[in-house]
């Protein structure tokens, strides 16, 4: 199946995403680049951080923890 592309928020200036680590470090890259392997590739991140920047609204930012 080809992909198809689907506008769902118009005017995002930036996104940023970051995973906590259990050792309560943040990283840009899931899994980090100086984990273990192959310990890195069963392993999840503590949490999730969203940030986006909106043209008209600013910038959001969430936290999502992962169970587990």
């Amino acid at each position: 199946t080809l992909p198809t592309r689907t506008e769902i928020l118009r005017g995002v200036n930036s996104l940023e995403i970051r995973f906590l680590d259990h050792d309560g470090r943040w990283h840009r890259d899931w899994p980090p680049i100086t984990a273990p392997i192959p310990e890195a590739w069963m392993a999840r991140p503590r949490a999730i951080e969203f940030g986006v920047e909106l043209k008209d609204f600013g910038s959001l930012w969430r936290v999502v923890e992962i169970s587990g």
